[in-house]
């Protein structure tokens, strides 16, 4: 393989000839580097000698994401949509709320749905028109 030392130009895109040398395939180097920009349809490799790229989020995502371990938010959350908090262990609480907690009407465009909080097998808490029958157990009448 002929080694091209030296700068790289003059380059003829429409001949692909850069200093009056044909150049098709791989170009390999230990130490190259570009003053502009560098495009490629892909790279390979773990990317753990990339310097000068941040690693922000920019906060939205489109489509389903999964987090394993531990979630710290500073802040509200807000939730569009049904949440379900499914624990795999029954020792374990899926919801802990430490503080104050308040249920509130819901509302979408006109209309209304009331707060409601539902006890699988004992009943209902909700507003007085639509209570219904909530079993606190024996003792209680």
């Amino acid at each position: 393989m002929p080694k091209i030392l030296g700068k790289f130009s003059p380059y003829d895109d429409a001949n692909k000839l850069l200093d009056g040398r044909y150049l098709d395939g791989a170009i390999t180097g230990s130490q190259i580097s570009a003053s502009g920009a560098i495009v490629a349809s892909s790279f390979s490799g773990d990317g753990s000698g990339l310097t000068g790229i941040t690693a922000e989020w920019d906060g939205t995502h489109v489509g389903d994401a999964r987090i394993s371990g531990s979630l710290i938010l500073s802040g509200s959350l807000r939730v569009e949509g049904q949440t379900v908090m499914d624990s795999l262990d029954t020792n374990t609480k899926s919801l802990v709320v430490s503080g104050a907690m308040e249920l509130v009407d819901q509302t979408v465009g006109s209309a209304i749905a009331s707060a409601s909080f539902s006890l699988s097998n004992l009943g209902t808490l909700a507003t007085r028109d639509s209570a219904g029958v909530i079993d606190l157990g024996e003792g209680f009448n």
